[in-house]
């Protein structure tokens, strides 16, 4: 079945004024196929075991949701870019950038070192702002309701200091 699914993936392009046209993805599958995010999670774990392990040994932090990873470590820029390279040359269906500092923005989540800790708070993606929904659309007031509900939820799950949470309360 999954030989199928990534043997059989089809996308659809439509251009403005143009009728839609049909395309089979040549190499890899839809990311928004649940069957594919099984498949990438399968694939990426086999070679992040060893990398997991060696994180945790040196007390260093190690997370990954689908293709973004966050982790911390005491490596200097150099050796760091070096792993990278070693691992980027594994497997030519992988590759490895690195993007860091003292402030890193990942997913929906600035973090910011502030020794001994972290501090975290929202981040804002142009693309997926702001929160609007013309009330004069289809959808049910129950959804509209939700979305001032759903932004103060996300606020108060990812801020770690109550400023923080003060200032995106009151954006939204």
């Amino acid at each position: 079945m999954f030989m199928h699914i990534l043997e059989n993936s089809y996308f659809v392009l439509q251009l403005p004024g143009l009728k839609p046209k049909f395309y089979l993805q040549i190499k890899g599958g839809t990311m928004g196929s649940a069957c594919t995010q099984v498949l990438a999670d399968i694939y990426v774990q086999k070679w992040e075991n060893e990398f997991v392990q060696q994180q945790q040994q040196h007390g260093e932090l190690y997370l990954r949701f689908r293709d973004d990873v966050f982790l911390t470590t005491r490596l200097p820029q150099e050796r760091i870019e070096k792993i990278l390279s070693e691992i980027n040359k594994k497997d030519p269906n992988l590759t490895i950038k690195l993007e860091g500092g003292k402030t890193v923005d990942l997913l929906d989540v600035i973090t910011t070192i502030e020794i001994p800790n972290f501090r975290a708070k929202v981040f804002r993606k142009l693309a997926a702002q702001p929160y609007v929904l013309p009330f004069h659309s289809s959808h049910p007031i129950y959804i509209k309701r939700n979305i001032p509900y759903a932004a103060a939820l996300r606020a108060t799950r990812i801020c770690s200091h109550s400023e923080d949470l003060r200032n995106e309360l009151e954006k939204n």
